[in-house]
């Protein structure tokens, strides 16, 4: 079974979780509605709940989102070089498999963790992803 072209769907999808918990957020924490004519400005309003440390998470939220977003053409491109190239089946599994279990564990590692020790585990998960977007990449090449 092939789930290179499946998971080009199932990573775009998991690019927006975190916006969405972002949004279901931001309203639980300033019971207001996303200001939606300017929304990537909506945190940076001086705005006192917004200081707090509960609403972090929604800093960490709009980070991991860009974060998802930023990555997903790498791995998109590696996905489609590996198919293009022939590289077989097995081997775009194996690497795409690698890159959504790291990158599924990104999104709770990014947005739960608020120490920098901790943080460390999230930087795993961002490193192993792109390893294996390098790997698809790199087999593609060689194929």
């Amino acid at each position: 079974m092939d789930f290179a072209y499946g998971s080009l769907l199932g990573m775009m999808v998991l690019c927006y979780v975190p916006h969405t918990i972002k949004a279901i957020l931001y309203k639980a924490i300033t019971k207001r509605t996303p200001n939606n004519a300017d929304p990537r400005n909506a945190l940076n309003v001086a705005d006192p709940v917004l200081q707090t440390e509960k609403a972090a998470i929604l800093r960490r939220a709009q980070s991991c989102h860009y974060n998802l977003l930023e990555n997903f053409a790498f791995f998109a491109a590696g996905v489609i070089a590996a198919k293009v190239a022939h590289v077989p089946t097995a081997t775009i599994n194996y690497y795409v498999a690698m890159h959504v279990l790291f990158r599924v564990a990104y999104v709770p590692l990014y947005l739960l963790i608020s120490t920098n020790p901790a943080s460390a585990l999230r930087s795993i998960a961002f490193f192993g992803a792109a390893y294996a977007s390098a790997m698809l990449m790199i087999s593609a090449a060689y194929a």
